[in-house]
């Protein structure tokens, strides 16, 4: 296998663009749409996917499939990421609210760090504990969202570049250490995290536990991307694998984009 760290400066600009390129339009989508669809399209595989991509340039096919299969066990964890960020939003402000939500991710991640890389079992898993949080995360909701207030788009564009920084940083670095928290890292939730404070601070509590509730099933396309590329890897090449499983996740943040459009249509 080759050295998994040497990323050129292209890939290095590509996670870059690719992380605030979803900052940016889910946040305009929330504003333009609702938190309904925005948090329903925060799904779409545009970070992980080049991720395991640039991961499969260096990697055996075997080291990536278990990289994609631990991504599901970290992805477990986003969800007690979001569930937490809308608990602590009620209460608390911006900066003490992603406190403990990085704390949960965090206890998360290291509990799992050990378990076997299982897809199957990973994306039941995720379902069971994605199905507790959205049980939860509709009791959450606090109100109407302001009816489209200025976003400060300067402000974003930063602040999409600063998460694609670090999506770029701690990628290369966890390419250095083993399949498991190279899985578990190329999941973390930069760009939950950076929506849920951008939403947070430009519009308010309500609009962010809104959106965030959305995104707890829109979560759901970045388990089959990942479920789908592990279990496909096997039987095809990477970019086959990787197509296919880009489109089974399109396709079904698709219906729920279809499925929020007429829940907010009512």
């Amino acid at each position: 296998m080759q050295e998994l760290a040497a990323l050129s400066l292209f890939e290095l600009a590509f996670r870059v663009v690719a992380t605030a390129a979803v900052v940016i339009a889910v946040t305009w989508a929330v504003n333009r749409f609702g938190p309904l669809v925005g948090g329903s399209l925060s799904g779409l595989p545009v970070v992980i996917g080049p991720g395991f991509y640039f991961l499969s340039l260096h990697a055996t096919p075997a080291f990536v499939g278990n990289a994609a299969a631990h991504s599901l066990w970290s992805l477990c964890g986003t969800q007690v990421f979001i569930l937490t960020y809308m608990i602590s939003a009620r209460r608390f402000g911006v900066m003490p609210s992603l406190t403990c939500a990085s704390i949960a991710w965090t206890t998360v991640a290291v509990s799992v760090s050990r378990l076997p890389p299982a897809p199957v079992a990973g994306f039941l898993v995720f379902c069971l504990v994605t199905a507790v949080a959205i049980h939860i995360g509709s009791r959450l909701t606090i109100g109407t969202a302001p009816a489209r207030p200025s976003l400060g788009w300067s402000a974003l564009l930063l602040r999409g570049g600063v998460a694609g920084l670090l999506v770029a940083v701690v990628t290369t670095a966890s390419s250095r250490i083993g399949p498991e928290f190279s899985g578990i890292f190329l999941a973390f939730p930069i760009g939950f995290g950076v929506l849920a404070v951008t939403l947070h601070e430009k519009l308010g509590a309500a609009n962010a536990i809104g959106t965030l509730n959305a995104a707890l099933k829109g979560a759901s396309g970045l388990a089959v991307f990942s479920a789908g590329f592990a279990l496909l890897l096997p039987a095809f090449s990477y970019g086959w694998s990787l197509a296919l499983a880009t489109a089974i996740s399109c396709s079904l943040t698709t219906a729920l984009v279809m499925v929020s459009r007429l829940q907010r249509g009512r």
